[in-house]
């Protein structure tokens, strides 16, 4: 609390803060700043899931896990360098819908995972949602700075790194949370199979001279 007293007591009595709160006032920046915070809770809490996923459900190495899962980035990197010519073709918001169109169907894909899912499935998968992925980072950024002053350009790139780097920690806190709660789940499920079945068997009849 004391932080956040001296955070705000500064900012809004110097003339050199250390954020200038007249950025928000933009709504294409604000708009950015709400889709990176969804972006990093959504995608990077489902790397949260899938990785123990693959290594302990598939029974992957960590090393064969980070191989399959960078897949993900391989399509990344190839849409980021793409997507600026891609926006002198096409309007920002139509490869942000794109990408969001990308990135759900691919996390709906992902809802049917099984242990019988395949190494090039998972691979495919990834890249696409990688492909996803860059068609939002790059567009997102270009449109919540398109409409913000020069002078206010330097503090909102920092605003906005913060936003995703907190979307993905939740995203990451809230996907390992969930898996904590399915292995105690299981894990008492278990124990209640092996209770009925120790309870079944001493209910059966002993066969005589047994």
């Amino acid at each position: 609390m004391a932080g956040f007293y001296y955070f705000f007591a500064h900012s809004l009595t110097t003339d050199e803060p250390f954020v200038r709160f007249e950025m928000f006032k933009d709504r294409n920046f604000v708009s950015g700043c709400i889709f990176m915070v969804v972006i990093g809770v959504v995608l990077f809490g489902t790397m949260a899931l899938v990785t123990p996923f693959m290594q302990n459900l598939l029974g992957y190495p960590i090393q064969t896990a980070g191989y399959l899962l960078g897949s993900r980035g391989v399509g990344t990197l190839i849409t980021m360098m793409a997507a600026p010519r891609l926006m002198q073709l096409v309007h920002p918001r139509y490869l942000i819908l794109c990408g969001l169109l990308l990135a759900g169907g691919t996390l709906y894909y992902m809802t049917g995972f099984s242990l019988d899912v395949t190494k090039t499935t998972i691979v495919v998968t990834s890249i696409i949602q990688g492909v996803g992925l860059g068609l939002l980072f790059v567009p997102i950024s270009t449109v919540a700075f398109a409409t913000l002053p020069g002078h206010l350009r330097t503090g909102a790139t920092a605003i906005t790194t913060l936003t995703r780097n907190i979307g993905s920690s939740i995203g990451i806190s809230h996907g390992d949370r969930q898996s904590d709660q399915q292995d105690h789940r299981d894990a008492r499920a278990s124990d209640r199979a092996g209770d009925a079945i120790q309870r079944r068997t001493c209910r059966c009849p002993m066969w005589p001279g047994t």
